[in-house]
């Protein structure tokens, strides 16, 4: 009795040692690009077609489509399957949890604002900034929105154009010499336009010390 007793304790302790080694074993699953088994906790479901793969095939298949600047980034799985399901999309959520190279996030960025903005590049300070799609659209002239850099252009010509100063037309390009050239010759006109009015009021009241008019 003592020894089938014995038994029983040592079955019901195996039984519970495997219990508790299928619960800690490791959950896997199978990649719809590689068909490989992977670690659950590395799989990556995308919505809302719920296929999985693992990280190093998503990787692959987002840089791909970015080379091409194809966008938004479709499920690999889908695209292969040539359905009219709604197809599964990569999320800039994703994209992060892939870590992608810096470069590649850039191309990422840049499309995925597209459809709302535009990047615009500045000659004079060297730095590219996203802006509203509308306004290069419908805005003839075009200025640099960053802090400390009030570079303005022309969107058509290009030509560098001084804010404040004269229109600027296409075939009569601004340069920064005429402009100056200008606002003296300007201030000259004024300045002898209030000498006259000063003249005029003197001659009018008998204040002129000019002594061949006074004469």
């Amino acid at each position: 009795m003592a020894l089938q007793s014995r038994y029983v304790e040592e079955d019901l302790f195996l039984a519970e040692e495997l219990s508790r080694l299928v619960q800690e074993a490791e959950c896997t699953f199978t990649c719809d690009a590689c068909r490989l088994q992977h670690p659950e906790d590395r799989t990556l479901s995308l919505r809302p077609c719920g296929h999985s793969f693992c990280p190093g095939c998503l990787r692959a298949h987002v840089i791909c489509e970015l080379d091409d600047r194809r966008f938004p980034v479709h499920c690999p799985a889908c695209i292969g399957l040539h359905t009219n399901a709604e197809h599964g999309v990569v999320t800039n959520a994703t994209v992060l949890e892939l870590g992608i190279s810096d470069e590649h996030y850039d191309v990422w960025v840049e499309l995925e604002m597209s459809p709302i903005s535009a990047v615009l590049h500045c000659r004079k300070c060297g730095n590219s900034s996203f802006v509203d799609r509308r306004d290069v659209e419908e805005m003839p002239t075009l200025q640099c929105p960053l802090p400390g850099c009030s570079n303005a252009w022309c969107k058509l010509c290009q030509t560098t154009i001084i804010v404040g100063g004269p229109r600027h037309t296409c075939n009569e390009p601004v340069d920064a010499v005429d402009h100056f050239a200008d606002l003296k010759l300007l201030r000259d006109r004024m300045h002898q336009e209030r000498d006259h009015k000063q003249l005029a009021y003197q001659l009018t009241h008998g204040t002129c010390r000019c002594r061949y008019l006074n004469s």
